[in-house]
Protein backbone atom coordinates (compact mmCIF):
# COMPACT_ATOMS: atom_id res chain seq x y z
CA UNK A 1 0.00 0.00 0.00
CA UNK A 2 0.97 3.67 -0.27
CA UNK A 3 1.04 6.31 2.49
CA UNK A 4 -0.36 9.87 2.24
CA UNK A 5 2.87 11.15 0.60
CA UNK A 6 2.77 8.43 -2.07
CA UNK A 7 5.61 6.38 -0.58
CA UNK A 8 5.44 2.61 -0.30
CA UNK A 9 4.06 1.78 3.16
CA UNK A 10 5.81 -1.02 5.00
CA UNK A 11 3.36 -3.73 5.97
CA UNK A 12 3.49 -6.40 8.65
CA UNK A 13 2.28 -9.89 7.80
CA UNK A 14 1.83 -12.67 10.33
CA UNK A 15 2.69 -16.02 8.76
CA UNK A 16 1.23 -19.23 10.14
CA UNK A 17 2.95 -22.32 8.69
CA UNK A 18 0.67 -25.26 9.45
CA UNK A 19 1.38 -28.43 7.52
CA UNK A 20 -0.86 -31.46 7.95
CA UNK A 21 1.77 -34.08 8.67
CA UNK A 22 3.18 -34.74 12.09
CA UNK A 23 4.47 -38.05 13.29
CA UNK A 24 4.82 -37.33 17.00
CA UNK A 25 1.53 -35.48 17.46
CA UNK A 26 -0.82 -36.13 14.51
CA UNK A 27 -2.83 -33.10 13.34
CA UNK A 28 -1.15 -30.91 15.98
CA UNK A 29 -1.57 -27.77 13.88
CA UNK A 30 -5.34 -28.31 13.86
CA UNK A 31 -5.34 -28.34 17.65
CA UNK A 32 -3.38 -25.10 17.96
CA UNK A 33 -4.45 -23.14 14.87
CA UNK A 34 -7.33 -21.22 16.47
CA UNK A 35 -5.27 -20.38 19.55
CA UNK A 36 -2.58 -18.82 17.35
CA UNK A 37 -5.12 -17.10 15.08
CA UNK A 38 -7.01 -15.60 18.04
CA UNK A 39 -3.74 -14.41 19.56
CA UNK A 40 -2.58 -12.72 16.32
CA UNK A 41 -5.94 -10.99 15.90
CA UNK A 42 -5.81 -9.81 19.51
CA UNK A 43 -2.49 -8.03 18.95
CA UNK A 44 -3.89 -5.74 16.21
CA UNK A 45 -0.36 -5.50 14.80
CA UNK A 46 -0.75 -7.06 11.38
CA UNK A 47 -1.99 -5.82 8.03
CA UNK A 48 -2.79 -9.39 6.99
CA UNK A 49 -2.41 -12.93 8.28
CA UNK A 50 -1.01 -15.45 5.80
CA UNK A 51 -1.43 -19.19 6.21
CA UNK A 52 0.66 -21.80 4.40
CA UNK A 53 -0.71 -25.31 4.69
CA UNK A 54 -1.36 -28.56 2.89
CA UNK A 55 -4.27 -29.25 5.28
CA UNK A 56 -7.58 -28.35 3.62
CA UNK A 57 -9.34 -27.94 6.96
CA UNK A 58 -6.78 -25.38 8.15
CA UNK A 59 -6.99 -23.57 4.82
CA UNK A 60 -10.77 -23.43 5.14
CA UNK A 61 -10.51 -22.04 8.67
CA UNK A 62 -8.03 -19.44 7.41
CA UNK A 63 -10.34 -18.36 4.58
CA UNK A 64 -13.29 -18.14 6.99
CA UNK A 65 -11.26 -15.73 9.11
CA UNK A 66 -10.40 -13.59 6.09
CA UNK A 67 -6.75 -14.65 5.94
CA UNK A 68 -4.72 -15.28 2.82
CA UNK A 69 -4.77 -19.09 2.57
CA UNK A 70 -1.97 -20.60 0.48
CA UNK A 71 -2.10 -24.26 -0.56
CA UNK A 72 1.38 -25.52 0.19
CA UNK A 73 2.94 -27.80 -2.38
CA UNK A 74 3.39 -31.42 -1.18
CA UNK A 75 7.17 -31.22 -1.61
CA UNK A 76 7.21 -28.30 0.86
CA UNK A 77 5.16 -30.15 3.48
CA UNK A 78 7.33 -33.18 4.09
CA UNK A 79 9.08 -33.99 7.36
CA UNK A 80 12.43 -32.80 6.07
CA UNK A 81 11.13 -29.78 4.13
CA UNK A 82 12.74 -26.49 5.12
CA UNK A 83 10.45 -23.80 6.49
CA UNK A 84 12.44 -21.21 4.53
CA UNK A 85 11.44 -22.88 1.24
CA UNK A 86 7.78 -22.94 2.28
CA UNK A 87 7.86 -19.24 3.23
CA UNK A 88 9.62 -18.25 0.00
CA UNK A 89 6.96 -20.14 -1.95
CA UNK A 90 4.25 -18.37 0.05
CA UNK A 91 5.79 -14.96 -0.71
CA UNK A 92 6.08 -15.79 -4.41
CA UNK A 93 2.35 -16.56 -4.44
CA UNK A 94 1.23 -13.58 -2.36
CA UNK A 95 1.14 -10.45 -4.52
CA UNK A 96 0.61 -8.14 -1.53
CA UNK A 97 4.00 -8.89 0.03
CA UNK A 98 6.66 -6.41 -1.07
CA UNK A 99 10.45 -6.54 -0.51
CA UNK A 100 10.47 -4.10 2.44
CA UNK A 101 7.55 -5.69 4.29
CA UNK A 102 7.99 -7.62 7.51
CA UNK A 103 6.96 -11.25 7.88
CA UNK A 104 6.34 -12.53 11.40
CA UNK A 105 6.72 -16.30 11.44
CA UNK A 106 4.43 -17.67 14.15
CA UNK A 107 4.29 -21.40 14.82
CA UNK A 108 1.05 -22.83 16.12
CA UNK A 109 2.93 -25.02 18.57
CA UNK A 110 4.71 -22.07 20.23
CA UNK A 111 2.05 -21.61 22.86
CA UNK A 112 3.90 -19.13 25.07
CA UNK A 113 3.09 -15.97 23.15
CA UNK A 114 2.73 -12.65 24.96
CA UNK A 115 0.93 -9.69 23.40
CA UNK A 116 3.20 -7.21 25.16
CA UNK A 117 6.29 -8.94 23.75
CA UNK A 118 4.87 -8.65 20.24
CA UNK A 119 3.98 -4.97 20.78
CA UNK A 120 7.48 -4.29 22.11
CA UNK A 121 9.09 -5.87 19.02
CA UNK A 122 6.71 -4.00 16.69
CA UNK A 123 7.70 -0.72 18.36
CA UNK A 124 11.40 -1.55 17.90
CA UNK A 125 10.82 -2.37 14.24
CA UNK A 126 8.83 0.83 13.66
CA UNK A 127 11.53 2.93 15.32
CA UNK A 128 14.65 1.31 13.85
CA UNK A 129 13.58 -0.48 10.62
CA UNK A 130 16.01 -3.39 11.07
CA UNK A 131 16.51 -5.71 8.07
CA UNK A 132 15.51 -8.67 10.27
CA UNK A 133 14.52 -9.40 13.82
CA UNK A 134 14.58 -12.71 15.65
CA UNK A 135 13.32 -13.39 19.16
CA UNK A 136 13.52 -16.38 21.45
CA UNK A 137 12.01 -17.45 24.71
CA UNK A 138 14.49 -18.19 27.46
CA UNK A 139 14.88 -21.93 27.79
CA UNK A 140 13.21 -23.61 30.75
CA UNK A 141 15.38 -26.72 30.50
CA UNK A 142 19.15 -26.74 30.17
CA UNK A 143 20.33 -28.45 26.95
CA UNK A 144 22.63 -30.65 29.05
CA UNK A 145 19.57 -32.53 30.31
CA UNK A 146 17.68 -32.80 27.00
CA UNK A 147 17.40 -36.28 25.48
CA UNK A 148 15.99 -37.83 22.30
CA UNK A 149 15.30 -41.34 21.03
CA UNK A 150 17.74 -42.41 18.33
CA UNK A 151 15.46 -44.13 15.80
CA UNK A 152 18.31 -46.22 14.35
CA UNK A 153 19.50 -47.77 17.60
CA UNK A 154 16.27 -47.37 19.58
CA UNK A 155 18.24 -45.93 22.50
CA UNK A 156 17.96 -42.64 24.33
CA UNK A 157 20.73 -40.16 23.48
CA UNK A 158 21.73 -36.82 24.94
CA UNK A 159 21.54 -33.83 22.59
CA UNK A 160 24.77 -32.64 24.18
CA UNK A 161 26.73 -35.66 25.45
CA UNK A 162 27.88 -35.01 29.02
CA UNK A 163 28.35 -36.66 32.38
CA UNK A 164 27.22 -33.73 34.52
CA UNK A 165 25.09 -34.81 37.45
CA UNK A 166 24.40 -31.61 39.38
CA UNK A 167 22.90 -28.44 37.97
CA UNK A 168 25.94 -26.55 39.28
CA UNK A 169 28.13 -28.52 36.86
CA UNK A 170 26.29 -27.19 33.83
CA UNK A 171 27.97 -24.42 31.82
CA UNK A 172 25.93 -21.27 31.15
CA UNK A 173 23.19 -21.97 28.61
Amino acid sequence: SVDSQGAQKVQHFAVIPARAGSKSFPKKNRYFFHYTADFLEETNLFDQILVSSDDNMILSWAENRGYFAHQREPSLAEDKSRIKDAVVNLIENTPRVQPNDYLWLTYTTSIHKDVEDFRFVRKLIDETSPPAFCTFIEVATHPYIAWFKDETSGTMQQYIPNDAVNRQEFPPA
